[in-house]
């Protein structure tokens, strides 16, 4: 296979990543949550995710934007914002992780690389990650698409605010993804989620809910299931199974009913 466009899942089913359940890199194999992901993101500009833990989210938006970096035929700068330094140093690491293990036919000679940033040579095209923690961090860089992770952790309002207008300003018609999961009722993320779903602005909503991972089950067997009344029209409501209802009863009781 040659260095040629390859279509986004084929590629993106050729990069590898730290599997935690086999303690190892492995292919991306992408789950029911990533394959909606990448459907909206190659038919949408501007992109709000709400997401539960651990679903590969952040990994997928990474996969996305390295495969628009890798086949751009223009020196256009693929952004990642997160919320604190050491996120933004573990993305990075994950973008070059792609690159160092993707199959030697694809594997692109680099023009430059850093802690921070990879650029291909043929193209000029980057991939590159900031911290979000500090004010005015927008300013100093000119981006054809940006992916801002964590978003709703990202200070106060004021400061999401702030960043989500230099970010604007300097993709413009460009993609933007905010991803996170929830923080503050209340919040920016929050808002214009709120109005995304009243289609009251220009952005897509994509959530993906906790019930949309296998992984969030009863590992034993739950035995005979007494459940409130509450418990079970939530269940009805949802199409839950009763390993899935125990394990949503254990994480209320381990974190409050407001916080799950």
């Amino acid at each position: 296979m040659g260095i040629e466009q390859i279509e986004a899942e084929k590629f993106i089913r050729l990069l590898t990543i730290y599997n935690k359940q086999k303690n190892r890199l492995d292919f991306m194999d992408p789950n029911r949550a990533q394959l909606d992901l990448l459907e909206k993101l190659q038919t949408h500009n501007r992109i709000i995710v709400i997401k539960a833990r651990q679903m590969g989210i952040s990994t997928l938006c990474r996969a996305w934007q390295f495969y628009q970096a890798y086949h751009a035929t223009e020196p256009w700068t693929f952004a990642v914002l997160s919320h604190t330094a050491d996120s933004a140093k573990h993305i990075a690491h994950m973008d070059r992780t792609f690159y160092r293990n993707l199959p030697k036919a694809l594997r692109k000679p680099l023009e430059h690389s850093t802690g921070r940033m990879m650029s291909f040579k043929d193209s000029g095209a980057s991939v590159r990650s900031y911290s979000a923690g500090g004010k005015g961090g927008t300013r100093s860089f000119t981006a054809h698409a940006a992916h801002l992770s964590e978003f709703a952790f990202v200070g106060s309002r004021d400061d999401q605010e702030e960043l989500l207008a230099q970010v604007t300003a300097t993709v413009g018609e460009g993609q933007i993804i905010l991803e996170s999961t929830a923080n503050q009722p209340g919040d920016l993320f929050h808002q214009l989620a709120l109005d995304a779903l009243r289609g009251e602005n220009d952005w897509c909503l994509a959530f993906y809910p906790w019930t949309w991972d296998p992984s969030y089950v009863w590992q034993r067997s739950p035995g005979q299931m007494y459940a409130q009344t509450n418990e079970r029209q939530y269940q009805e409501k949802h199409g839950l199974t009763d390993k899935q209802l125990l394990w949503r009863r254990k994480q209320i009781r381990l974190l409050g009913y407001s916080k799950f």
